[in-house]
């Protein structure tokens, strides 16, 4: 589920100082029970480059649309831009807004002639105000892609109802501002229907497709719902492709034959597209128009999935052609797996270089963390989390050091044998918070409506049991967690988002050295119906339930000989240029991360809570 609830709260004495609100580090506290836990990656300090002394607050910026998510910041000659930004927190000062979006900057080019809007939840009066003024008075062709298929869904009625009405007055000319010029054929709203044939199944993918009157085209792959609330005090991520032009040849067939990653995003977005093609051609028009258009500017592979049964196929088998003309196209987890097996990643050299700080002991430990705002029941067991989703993530080609390439050397020159390098297998963590931090949280419980799990059933409550272990966090301030390193041992981060929750989902590995290998910003939460079933015992197939996209990149697809290490409240490194380049990744929460103590458990929607957010309001019992 996703999105905000209805639910009754009534009001109570206040429970926070108000004045603190707009503070970012209002909540700074820490933990007094347990040993603490904290990625190893941060016993090397993942501080940028010494910043230059600036004068006066920082205000609140945004990147110009027409800038790919790689473009190299002016006058620091090997800094790069984060691939993924930030929303900005109406509630948060200027100072934590830095870099980042709001739904104006995403969506109001007063060059935009036709949006694609894909999305879960929509509120179709907030998707018009995102648009330039000139834009909607010249003409704007609006389609929405729903997935309240059953034409007795009261959500779909009260959708089709809103298009109405809306419809009705940009012909009306009767609207705020003008919906048509001399020349221009209006704006209008268009629904299109996904059909999802799994019982289960959401259509969940937050995308946009936006068309321009310059001949480009650019996509956009974020994590918010298209209403207010989304945008307002959530924390969450946008990726934005470059300007995209049109090809060169016949509708652009001469460029999607070269071989690079952004010709592989093109096929697989378009097959990713065609899958809504099933009953009716919801999206042929689409696929038409943007079959045009050049991707090779795109730095960043596609990770999606789409509901029904498929093939998971051995890395050979990617070489044949489907029926399409292209090489096919793998979902779920089976998309994330064939990707990361591309993926550079590091290995330190000797075991006595890293520690951790919790046990004292030698590691060469890397972390993938998952940080999401939903998670499914996953059974009663650990066997999808571990065989299926966590295997899928710990793939990567391992990247030897100068005395494995040495001895690897030595044993090809001596005819003796070669030995394999593989890499210690990663730690997991989850990101998830707990009822203290939605209490706390800009909106107060009414952000929790947003973020789900439950833990009531028996295989629940075995789960609870299996993943409380590997908690985490998303605020590192919560009194009953587990208490963090003193800041002499490690360097404590803040990311400035501790008291917006978090509907974001990331997924990131973090090298023991304090780089990063990966990250992956996506829609889809920690569940089978988004990542797909375990593959049956009969045959290589799995099932997936509902629409998820994300982008998945790494340091050498965005510069060659790249590093990428994490930010904090901005989406560049200033100061000094660094011999090699190192590509930022603008971080939604800070570093360490602190683990949930043996008693706590995360946030449940449909838990009562008498405790009074820091509003005065008290969480009641949705059911009663």
């Amino acid at each position: 589920m996703d999105g905000p609830a209805s639910k009754r709260t009534r009001e109570a004495g206040d429970g926070v100082d108000r004045d603190n609100v707009n503070n970012a580090n209002a909540w700074a506290g820490a933990g007094t029970k347990g040993s603490p836990i904290v990625l190893e990656s941060m016993l090397r300090s993942v501080s940028p480059p010494r910043k230059r002394q600036r004068s006066g607050a920082e205000s609140t910026t945004s990147v110009t649309p027409s800038a790919p998510s790689s473009t190299r910041e002016p006058g620091d000659q090997n800094s790069l831009r984060s691939p993924f930004q930030l929303t900005a927190i109406r509630d948060l000062p200027a100072s934590a807004n830095v870099d980042t979006l709001t739904v104006k900057d995403v969506f109001g080019s007063p060059n935009l002639v036709e949006c694609w809007e894909f999305n879960y939840l929509h509120n179709l009066n907030f998707l018009l105000s995102s648009f330039d003024e000139a834009a909607v008075s010249r003409g704007l062709a609006v389609h929405v892609v729903h997935g309240f298929w059953k034409s007795d869904d009261p959500r779909r009625n009260a959708l089709e109802i809103e298009a109405e009405e809306l419809n009705k007055l940009l012909q009306s000319g009767d609207s705020q501002s003008p919906t048509q010029d001399q020349e221009g054929q209006g704006t209008s709203i268009t629904l299109h229907t996904a059909y999802l044939p799994e019982p289960f199944g959401t259509h969940h993918t937050k995308m946009a497709v936006l068309f321009r009157d310059d001949d480009h085209v650019q996509v956009i792959i974020h994590t918010a719902n298209m209403i207010p609330h989304d945008w307002t005090n959530m924390s969450q991520a946008v990726w934005r492709s470059p300007l995209l032009p049109l090809a060169r040849g016949e509708e652009g067939a001469a460029d999607e034959n070269e071989l690079c990653v952004g010709n592989t995003f093109k096929k697989d977005f378009l097959n990713y597209l065609r899958a809504y093609n099933q009953r009716r051609p919801v999206c042929r028009e689409l696929i038409e128009k943007l079959i045009r258009y050049d991707f090779s500017a795109v730095q960043a592979v596609l990770i999606g999935s789409v509901p029904g049964r498929h093939n998971v196929l051995h890395p050979s088998e990617m070489e044949r052609l489907d029926e399409t003309g292209s090489t096919p196209t793998q979902w779920g987890w089976a998309a994330l797996k064939q990707a990361l097996r591309q993926v550079p990643i590091q290995r330190p050299p000797s075991a006595t270089a890293f520690g951790t700080v919790a046990t004292g002991t030698r590691s060469l430990t890397a972390e993938i963390v998952a940080q999401v705002s939903s998670i499914a029941t996953l059974g009663s067991s650990d066997s999808w989390l571990r065989q299926t989703m966590f295997a899928a993530l710990s793939g990567g080609q391992v990247v030897p050091t100068k005395i494995q390439k040495q001895h690897r050397e030595n044993a090809i020159a001596t005819q003796s044998r070669v030995p394999v390098l593989r890499g210690a297998k990663p730690q997991f963590r989850v990101i998830f918070p707990v009822a203290d931090e939605i209490r706390r949280s800009l909106d107060g419980y009414l952000s929790g409506t947003s973020i789900h799990t439950k833990i009531k059933s028996a295989q629940q409550q075995r789960q609870l049991a299996y993943m409380n272990p590997i908690m985490c966090h998303w605020a590192n301030d919560v009194p009953d967690g587990e208490p963090l390193p003193d800041r002499s041992q490690v360097p404590h981060c803040d990311a400035g988002r501790n008291r917006a929750a978090p509907h974001i989902k990331t997924y990131v590995r973090y090298a023991p050295d304090g780089t990063i290998d990966w990250a992956l910003m996506t829609s889809a939460n920690l569940s089978k119906q988004a990542w797909g079933e375990a593959k049956t015992s009969t045959g290589d197939q799995m099932r997936i339930a509902s629409y998820e996209l994300g982008v998945l990149v790494w340091p050498e697809l965005l510069a060659a000989g790249a590093t990428m290490q994490p930010v904090f409240k901005r989406d560049t490194f200033k100061g000094a240029a660094n011999p090699t380049p190192v590509v930022p990744l603008r971080m939604p929460y800070s570093l360490p991360l602190q683990r949930y103590s043996s008693t706590e458990v995360p946030w449940v929607v449909s838990m009562p809570h008498s405790e009074p957010d820091w509003r005065g309001a008290r969480w009641e019992d949705p059911s009663s």
